[in-house]
């Protein structure tokens, strides 16, 4: 049985997700049931500084902390650095999304009197409650889990990053800065963390080209450090594309509400065009796309292959060395995903 909610509610609560970008979206949803039960307490989050960055514009968070743990924050010492600034809002109340061991660590150095996490080896040295992993949940179901110890019903488990007016606004001024016109703008994400999860080059390549040639969106290009290669050879040669890098990851939320459309493969940016509301049309090859529970105004696009899926997240090579499941979508068969879920937009 769920223990009772305290007496008196927590006036600061902290949550650790500590895991990619698409991630933190997937924790939206605990994000506001906290909001909704406890409206009066102040409200941080815990992650990576660019999973962090997703909610900069949202107003259900009061502060964000990022962990650096790959950079300046790296060892015990980067441990001992967070733990003070996670120790300055005063929690009572420590919610720990991911599993890892670092988590943990963060959770007994919070200083929060009530800290829930997820069962994992050594939970019980940072929690003093805990919930199992149930994969056969929804990604954005499970980190709702959480609340089953403070008896806070779980709710609807739909992923919404909220993006004021003003700062759609500035969205869009950066966009005519770029070249935009007002045309229809279709946001292109073609990296991902993993190779085997990214479509070819030479695909991207034909897709820019079809959809320039129909004339209905104007494509614009986002990624990080890591596809700049892989952008400048898109861009190529194609002066209508809109180059948007180096924008943060604020800006691309922000930018990815303005957008009509989004494609991309399965990565945080598409998590992201998905919770802002804007329709998406998804490349899944390695990974499943239901743990996703994709709704309506999402196209998820796959090859049915006897070895897909396989695997979780994604790896660094196609392990039957063919990468069918990516090379089979053809673009033509994304171009028209786009027109129909470009339909009720354009």
């Amino acid at each position: 049985m769920p223990s009772r909610l305290p007496d008196v509610p927590p006036r600061s609560i902290v949550v650790a997700q500590l895991a990619f970008i698409g991630d933190m979206v997937f924790a939206t949803p605990l994000l506001a049931r906290l909001r909704e039960a406890y409206p009066r307490a102040s409200l941080a989050v815990v992650g990576r500084p660019a999973a962090v960055d997703v909610l900069a514009d949202d107003p259900r968070v009061d502060a964000l902390v990022p962990w650096d743990k790959d950079r300046q924050d790296r060892g015990l010492a980067g441990l001992v650095r967070v733990a003070r600034r996670v120790r300055r809002h005063r929690p009572d109340l420590f919610l720990g999304v991911t599993r890892s061991f670092r988590t943990i660590l963060l959770a007994a150095l919070s200083g929060a009197r009530r800290r829930v996490g997820v069962a994992a080896p050594g939970a019980w040295l940072g929690y003093r409650e805990t919930v199992p992993r149930d994969p056969a949940l929804p990604f954005p179901a499970r980190p709702l889990a959480l609340l089953r110890p403070l008896g806070i019903p779980a709710g609807n488990p739909r992923m919404e990053l909220s993006v004021a007016e003003e700062a759609v606004e500035e969205a869009r001024r950066a966009l005519r800065a770029a070249g935009w016109t007002g045309e229809p703008l279709l946001a292109v994400a073609p990296g991902a963390h993993y190779a085997t999860k990214r479509w070819p080059l030479p695909h991207w390549e034909a897709l820019l080209d079809r959809v320039l040639a129909e004339g209905v969106f104007r494509p614009a290009l986002y990624g990080g450090p890591a596809e700049e290669g892989l952008i400048e050879r898109l861009l190529a040669g194609r002066s209508r594309v809109l180059d948007r890098r180096g924008i943060g990851i604020r800006g691309v939320v922000r930018e990815l509400a303005v957008a009509s459309v989004f494609v991309g493969g399965d990565s945080g940016p598409a998590h992201i065009a998905r919770a802002v509301g804007t329709p998406v049309v998804v490349l899944h090859g390695p990974t499943d796309p239901v743990p996703l529970a994709w709704g309506e105004g999402c196209r998820v696009l796959t090859v049915d292959l006897p070895c897909r899926p396989c695997s979780p997240h994604g790896d660094a090579a196609c392990p039957e060395g063919h990468h069918r499941c990516m090379v089979d979508i053809s673009p033509e068969r994304v171009q028209e995903a786009i027109r129909d879920v470009g339909r009720t937009v354009v």
